[in-house]
């Protein structure tokens, strides 16, 4: 199936389950709750690279775009009439976006009960970058990049973003999204700056682990408190069958590498994620990995 096949079988799916949920809330007097609009998600509220905020972390196509931070600060945004439109429409049962069908953000409550209300996010995700070195099968690449202004923060954003920061009390700054981290050249200044301006706040990333091969990328990766390697398989074989142009045996290196440096010190925590699909869901695998 080509790629255009599949996104129109998945945008019909997708308006069966929005409508779905929708004739649930309805027969059931329920009513939609949205934590990332409220401020209470953990994985939710996304910076873009361009600068602009999404309610999601998968916001592609860009109907989930709430703000920007070049006119408004979060507090701006958190009251606009975008988002006050959004939480309308949860009110009466109505998804406002077809991307709420498949969020982790969304959940059913009485459609009598008191909406709590909304707080300024303590967990955000920050996407530097939207670029990437794979090619992996269910990446809708081009059409990220048509709907991004800027395809890579500036460190003259990375400034201007955490400026912007300050005003919110950060539990955790998630240093990733829709691109590859440390496919910018100057990942150690952007999170040098960040970890300056936010001393107590954890600072995680999520990389494929293909480009931090060199003492530049290694002392930035030292630099966070988390970091999750995708590395989806425990041979050649069963990563390259989703992660298109992955080096299993470069990235597991790098990944070693990277504990070796870190020695006896307790940070960054690295938890290699291991993505599940059936061809590298195995006993023997599992036993390699």
């Amino acid at each position: 199936m080509n790629a255009r096949l599949y996104d129109f079988f998945a945008l019909i799916a997708r308006h069966i389950r929005k409508r779905f949920k929708e004739l649930f809330c309805f027969f059931t007097r329920k009513k939609f709750y949205c934590a990332s609009l409220q401020g209470k998600s953990v994985h939710g509220i996304t910076v873009n690279s361009d600068l602009t905020v999404s309610c999601n972390c998968s916001d592609i196509y860009g109907y989930g775009k709430i703000g920007d931070l070049k006119t408004h600060n979060f507090e701006g945004i958190f009251k606009n009439k975008v988002v006050k439109s959004f939480r309308k429409k949860l009110q009466k049962g109505k998804l406002p976006i077809r991307d709420c069908v498949t969020c982790r953000n969304l959940f059913f409550i009485n459609k009598f009960a008191k909406t709590p209300a909304y707080v300024l996010p303590r967990y955000v995700l920050v996407e530097n970058t939207v670029s990437c070195n794979l090619n992996c099968l269910a990446c809708n690449r081009k059409e990220l990049i048509a709907n991004r202004k800027k395809m890579a923060m500036s460190l003259d954003d990375v400034k201007f973003l955490s400026e912007k920061l300050k005003n919110l009390d950060l539990i955790s700054i998630h240093y990733y999204n829709q691109g590859e981290p440390f496919i910018s050249k100057n990942i150690k200044k952007e999170v040098s700056i960040l970890k300056k301006d936010h001393p107590l706040t954890e600072i995680t990333t999520s990389t494929n682990g293909q480009l931090i091969d060199s003492d530049e990328k290694r002392q930035a990766a030292m630099l966070f408190d988390h970091i999750y390697f995708s590395i989806d398989g425990a041979t050649q074989d069963s990563v390259e069958k989703y992660q298109k142009g992955a080096d299993f045996e470069k990235a597991y290196k790098n990944m070693a590498d990277l504990v070796k440096l870190r020695g006896k010190k307790k940070k960054p925590v690295i938890e290699w994620k291991y993505v599940l699909f059936r061809w590298n869901d195995s006993f023997q695998l599992m036993k390699k990995a």
